[in-house]
């Protein structure tokens, strides 16, 4: 599966491992798409002009997007236009930008020229609502004592357009016997709380590499385990942004002195809008904007901070149990030995 993403970008990598003897084994994929760029790019239209671009030819990356992915999945009545398949399919506008003309779901047009043209069923989702159980902590919680004089400390590392990440040694910056983020050294303090009533742990460790240099953003959506996180230059702003999560029933939050500056509120799981793909999109791109205010670096800074809790991706990531060195398959210390 050749996955392109909004923070996660290897299809021009990889595309040169697509060859005569493995493509019909190939997939392209995307993963973590924003709805700021769903709304704005598209989706596996986009994906399909950029594999081309990289060197595939139309009909090898068409293949990869429908027959193939058919018959990875074993959809046997899927993935062609033949007797005996669903009548699922799509009309491109042409072979460069791949860009849909109509879609056809079971024989009848549901899209045309961008637009939908059939109802979609409401589904309610009252059993996803009210997920988000966790408690806000207290400044105490958010103490990160100071280690050893001389000592480093581990921080997690950002690589630009990557979800790796690298286990940096730094020498801490120190106020009142505490480890504090010192954003002249892009250095940010890293919080998760669990936030699904479980256990109620905490967390805190340093990142480099949001930029921030002030203020925090908190969020839900943070793979896999979704719990709640955050990450910013002082303490009362992560706590200001935390807390508005929470009342939000989960979301995006950004604050800045002490008060909140934005908000995207995902009430379905913490994950979820019940609103329009356009108008979630644009919440995304106000809480984008005024993360860039404080300094935000990454093109996509609130999917970038989802990734930091994934204890499956190497190198250092922050559970709600602490930071994982995840090639070790244990818990770190925040202080190196």
């Amino acid at each position: 599966m050749l996955r392109e993403g909004s923070a996660a970008k290897n299809l021009r990598a990889l595309a040169p491992a697509v060859t005569p003897w493995t493509r019909a084994r190939c997939l392209l994929v995307t993963d973590d798409l924003t709805p700021t760029d769903l709304v704005a790019r598209g989706h596996l239209d986009t994906v399909l002009a950029a594999a081309v671009a990289a060197g595939l030819t139309p009909s090898c990356a068409l293949a990869m997007v429908t027959w193939n992915a058919a018959q990875r999945f074993r959809l046997w009545d899927r993935g062609a236009v033949a007797p005996g398949y669903r009548a699922d399919f799509v009309l491109l506008q042409d072979e460069k930008s791949f860009r849909p003309a109509a879609v056809f779901k079971d024989g009848k047009m549901v899209a045309r020229n961008g637009n939908l043209i059939a109802p979609i069923p409401h589904r309610p989702a009252a059993g996803m609502l009210d997920t988000v159980r966790a408690r806000v902590p207290d400044a105490a919680a958010l103490r990160l004592p100071a280690p050893a004089p001389g000592r480093q400390v581990r921080a997690i590392g950002l690589v630009p357009d990557q979800i790796v990440t690298e286990e940096l040694a730094v020498a801490p910056a120190i106020r009142d016997s505490q480890v504090v983020a010192d954003p002249s050294r892009d250095l940010l303090k890293l919080v998760v709380v669990e936030r699904h009533g479980k256990r109620g742990g905490i967390a805190v460790g340093l990142v480099r590499g949001l930029g921030l240099r002030a203020g925090a953003m908190a969020s839900t959506v943070a793979h896999d385990s979704h719990n709640l996180m955050a990450a910013g230059v002082e303490d009362r702003d992560l706590l200001a942004a935390l807390d508005a999560v929470c009342r939000a029933g989960g979301g995006l939050a950004v604050a800045a002195g002490g008060k909140v500056v934005a908000t995207l509120p995902l009430p379905v799981a913490g994950l979820m809008s019940p609103e329009p793909a356009v108008v979630v999109a644009g919440g995304l791109a106000k809480a984008t904007a005024a993360a860039r205010d404080l300094g935000a670096a990454p093109l996509h800074p609130f999917m970038t901070l989802s990734f930091l809790a994934l204890p499956v991706i190497p190198a250092l990531r922050l559970t709600d149990r602490g930071l994982v060195d995840v090639a070790a398959q244990r818990l770190v210390a925040l202080e190196l030995p």
